[in-house]
């Protein structure tokens, strides 16, 4: 299952070294969760900021598991 939307960011929170957990609010889609790997690195952290519009790619192989999130500015 694959949604593609324009979002905001809610909220940010880090999950391992590197990845974080993302919320992101989308017009059609309401509310939605998100793994992003690479999260605190240098090219997302200034992207994954709450307030912020984000271009997101939600993938998820089985519903009612945390989808994956490719996050763009």
């Amino acid at each position: 299952m694959q949604h593609s939307a324009s979002a905001i960011v809610c909220s940010v929170r880090h999950h391992g070294e590197t990845g974080a957990i993302v919320r992101a609010f989308a017009s059609e889609e309401g509310m939605l969760a998100g793994f992003v790997q690479g999260a605190r690195g240098r090219h997302l952290r200034p992207v994954l900021i709450p307030g912020n519009v984000i271009k997101g790619v939600w993938r998820v192989r089985v519903s009612g598991q945390l989808a994956a999130l490719v996050a763009e500015p």
